[in-house]
């Protein structure tokens, strides 16, 4: 992930949808592209791209 976002506590909010813990991680930073990888190597199968978005669209309406 680029600027030092670490992966795992942002991979666990983007999953439960906890925008508050994902924006604090550094989440506005970030597009669907920066998290493909993270699907890669994720054995749940979660699609973290679709997940950020869920999550940006959420911050964006709170905002």
């Amino acid at each position: 992930l680029p600027f030092g976002i670490p992966p795992v506590p942002l991979m666990r909010a983007l999953a439960v949808g906890d925008s508050e813990t994902a924006e604090r991680l550094g989440a506005l930073d970030l597009v669907e592209e920066d998290v493909a990888l993270l699907s890669c190597f994720c054995s749940s199968g979660a699609d973290y791209g679709r997940l950020l978005r869920r999550v940006l669209d959420d911050l964006a309406e709170a905002a």
